[in-house]
């Protein structure tokens, strides 16, 4: 079978030879190849058509620092609280932190896939998946240093950052360096802090805080395949006091990661082997020293199996294999642990009716159906000796017109426990407030954190509709609507902190002193009976272009709504269904709304963020009212952030390439408006706990960076 790939592939990376500039204004049509299979269309395309796709113009409106941060705040509206499977130029691949620390500048566009990709790509099918199509051609090398403080005082924090990133033919290149300070908070620098009621000696309400992150990431190409190699060393510290002491914790990470893939007997093949080491060590309240050892196999392989007059058959595997080994010295007791794991998902994309609109296999067929397609897929795997445990999902997804798209998914997942979950070190975590609904006070306290290892699989039943649609007329109107139910067994969650049913159902969670105060929650994580919710939300977004140039003048509108239907939970056999929506179990509000605003005038950039989250009813007593809920208060917020672009000399910006360099000067101010969590008990009196302080001490945050391109 011959082949024919217009540009250089590196682990799906398509490069080019053009400069960053021109890349990003231009982005052809071309003949691609991808699993095997010729599609006509613009480079880095894959066989789905997108539900929504961001620009360069509307990258550069977010003003993020790198693609990771493009990526969290498109997660964000689209993902559902999941991370989103990111694949780069069209194609799957191992490791996208490869890329993840590039400045957005490298990015040609970004698609919303719809949801049923994940499913076709060997993936959880309840995650999206976003194809970020990078420029052809790329070179940058920039630093960043910012001041942060609140605007009550107290506190502050800055961070040092140097990177550099190419996009060269065969080669990628990306080197960084973070240095990050935060000072501690004290209850001193805020009067009346808890109305006088901690005892004597400050106590810390935010830790100090420092850290250090090292990486590096190298693509290239080695004859008709590619490898990768991406290194991360991470090193910080945390300090705190509380009314029974002060603790120190420190740790630090290595993780290394390599890859490989190409063309192997009809298959598109990629695999990687990655290690990890930690060390982390907690002194004061309690002597701990882990160190946790991981070694890691995955692969992917992927092929058409046969054609039907839609196009062709599409197979998708994707394997991981694990092991894990863990030491934790806690005064003279040491415990050793190990675990193994495996887990195979496939993945079958079937098209059953394609259109031509988007000139696909010369061989297919048009449909008078539009694009219609069903996708079929299935997991095993085992972890922990457990036994052997599977799942199985399958979607169809149906497009009559281009601007019209619909589908329906369903899966059953047995998902094990992470490592993280199971055999992170057991410590005491920086002090928070908590009301007690026994005492009627509230209290200060350092909780157990850290891995439970005998947490159980946790199986989720999954069903999703949703429709999409747009873009309409030149603002390129967007919507989606979505409903989601999801029915979960074992669920793996820490102890509601909020609910006197969770000390009920696990009295041996809560730690009270002689006289029954509260002096400490365990949130290690557990497995509860089953939970149920149900979830409708939608996405309506816009481009507003202001002038000739959509580049220079341009504002973008994004309005997220979410509503939760249904919200139950069953913590432990024998003890009744609560309902989180009527106020069992902790307080979720039904409704949450974010509003965006991007805008972009020339070298000015602004963003706003703004978010309501509804709110709720925590009851003393599951299934009645009473005066001595505690009733949360709608807490609202906004995020606003300022940059400016100084432009450089003539002579340097032709001299550079990777967008127009120069200074950047950047203002944030999170949550503008010095919002705090507010509560109320259900007969109106004043909730202890939510005094101005006590859930919040930090408040607005003013933040100043400054970055130049070299």
């Amino acid at each position: 079978m011959s082949v024919v790939v217009v540009g250089i592939a590196v682990l799906g990376l398509t490069a080019g030879q053009d400069a960053t500039s021109a890349a990003r204004a231009q982005d052809p049509q071309t003949a691609t190849v991808l699993e095997d299979v010729i599609v006509l269309g613009r480079r880095g395309s894959t066989d789905l058509v997108p539900e929504r796709e961001l620009g360069a113009d509307e990258i550069d409106a977010l003003n993020a620092w790198d693609i990771g941060e493009v990526i969290s705040r498109l997660g964000e509206t689209f993902g559902d609280g999941q991370s989103p499977v990111v694949i780069i130029n069209g194609r799957r691949i191992l490791d996208p932190g490869n890329f993840t620390g590039f400045p957005p500048d490298a990015i040609s566009r970004v698609e919303v896939l719809p949801p049923e990709a994940a499913a076709l790509y060997g993936e959880d099918p309840s995650r999206r998946v976003l194809n970020v199509v990078l420029v052809p051609e790329f070179r940058n090398r920039e630093g960043l240093a910012s001041l942060r403080a609140p605007t009550a005082g107290g506190a502050s924090g800055g961070t040092l950052e140097g990177r550099q990133s190419s996009i060269q033919g065969d080669d990628t290149h990306q080197y960084g360096l973070q240095v990050s300070r935060d000072t501690a908070l004290w209850a001193s620098d805020r009067p009346g802090y808890r109305d006088g009621v901690l005892p004597d000696g400050d106590v810390t309400l935010r830790p100090e805080s420092r850290s250090v992150t090292a990486n590096a990431a190298v693509t290239a190409t080695l004859d008709d395949w590619a490898a990768s190699f991406n290194a991360t060393g991470t090193g910080s510290s945390e300090q705190f006091r509380t009314a029974a002491g002060e603790a120190r914790q420190s740790g630090h990470s290595l993780s290394l990661n390599g890859g490989l893939g190409g063309e192997w007997g009809g298959w598109t093949v990629r695999s990687s082997l990655n290690g990890t080491l930690s060390e982390g060590r907690q002194e004061g309240l309690s002597e701990v020293r882990s160190r946790t050892m991981g070694l890691g196999v995955q692969g992917m392989a992927s092929r058409p199996l046969f054609s039907l007059p839609a196009g062709p058959v599409q197979l998708n595997l994707n394997g991981r294999w694990s092991r894990t080994e863990s030491r934790t010295q806690a005064l003279a007791d040491e415990v050793r642990r190990s675990s193994s794991s495996f887990d195979l998902r496939g993945g079958l994309g079937v098209p059953l009716s394609r259109s031509t609109r988007r000139g696909r296999s010369p061989t297919a067929e048009g449909g008078r159906w539009g694009d219609l397609s069903l996708t079929l897929g299935g997991q095993v795997g085992q972890s922990g000796g457990s036994d052997l445990r599977g799942g199985a999902n399958g979607g169809l997804s149906w497009a009559p017109i281009r601007q019209l798209r619909m589908s329906g998914q369903w899966s059953v997942t047995v998902d094990s426990p992470s490592d993280g979950q199971r055999y992170d070190p057991v410590i005491q975590a920086p002090p928070r407030t908590v009301y007690d609904f026994q005492t009627g006070e509230a209290v200060e306290i350092a909780p157990l954190i850290g891995g439970n290892p005998d947490l159980r699989p946790q199986r989720q039943d999954r069903l999703t509709v949703s429709a999409a649609m747009g873009p309409f007329t030149a603002w390129r109107m967007q919507g989606s609507l979505t409903w989601a139910r999801l029915e979960a067994t074992d669920q793996i969650g820490a102890v509601p902190l909020l609910s006197p049913a969770a000390e009920a159902a696990f009295p041996e969670r809560f730690l009270r002193d002689q006289a029954g105060r509260l002096v400490g929650i365990d949130l290690r994580p557990i497995n509860m009976v089953s939970a149920r919710t149900g979830t409708l939300w939608v996405n309506l977004g816009m481009s507003l272009p202001l002038g000739a140039r959509v580049s220079d003048r341009a504002l973008q509108v994004g309005l997220t709504q979410r509503w939760s239907l249904t919200d139950t939970l069953t913590i432990r056999e024998g003890y009744p269904v609560l309902d989180r929506l009527a106020g069992d179990g902790g307080g979720a509000g039904r409704g949450q709304t974010s509003l965006r605003l991007d805008l972009r005038l020339a070298a000015l950039g602004v963003n706003v963020d703004a978010r309501r989250r509804e709110g709720g009813r925590v009851r003393r007593t599951v299934g009645v009212d009473g005066p001595d809920d505690l009733r949360l208060a709608t807490f609202n917020s906004v995020d606003v952030k300022v940059s400016y672009r100084f432009r450089p000399p003539a002579g340097e910006a032709e001299a550079r390439q990777g967008g127009d360099g120069g200074l950047r000067l950047e203002l944030e101010v999170a949550n503008l408006f010095d919002a705090r969590p507010r509560a109320l008990l259900g007969d109106g009196r004043s909730a202890p706990g939510y005094g101005r302080d006590d859930r919040d001490p930090v408040g607005r945050t003013v933040r100043l960076s400054l970055s130049r391109r070299f």
